[in-house]
């Protein structure tokens, strides 16, 4: 996984320097390769990529789900990541094999017109929830 791991986090670097974004994206082995899953406007329905990610992880030994995203390291109750005073923004892929789960974050520098990312590194995933995180029903 790491090897993919940096491959894909290269690409993801170079397509953010060309469009000052990252597409969201599913990826996820099966025979014969891997399949994409451009996630468009459906990325604005959290709950339906959790389903879809769940759904995913129950059916392939392997799926990857890349967004850009706003994270707060100390979370004020009532108050969404995109509304906190101390918000970062980032691109994430959380990576999915089995029960495991791997996080990998760059965070994006803009100023004016000029955008690109940060050094990415992987998260210890201890402390990451959500339901994004959560597993198919039947591991719980």
């Amino acid at each position: 996984m790491d090897e993919f791991m940096a491959k894909l986090c290269e690409l993801l670097s170079e397509q953010f320097i060309e469009q000052k974004s990252v597409s969201p994206v599913l990826l996820f082995s099966k025979p014969g390769g891997i399949e994409v899953l451009p996630l468009g406007e459906m990325i604005d329905n959290k709950d339906f990529v959790a389903a879809l990610i769940r759904k995913l992880r129950s059916m392939s030994p392997q799926v990857c789900f890349v967004s850009e995203c706003w994270v707060v390291t100390d979370a004020k109750k009532g108050v969404v990541p995109s509304k906190h005073p101390d918000r970062e923004e980032i691109v994430m892929v959380m990576t999915y094999e089995g029960l495991d789960v791997g996080f990998w974050s760059a965070p994006i520098l803009r100023s004016g017109d000029w955008a690109e990312l940060g050094k990415w590194e992987k998260k210890d995933c201890d402390h990451i929830e959500g339901r994004m995180v959560e597993g198919p029903p039947s591991w719980n």
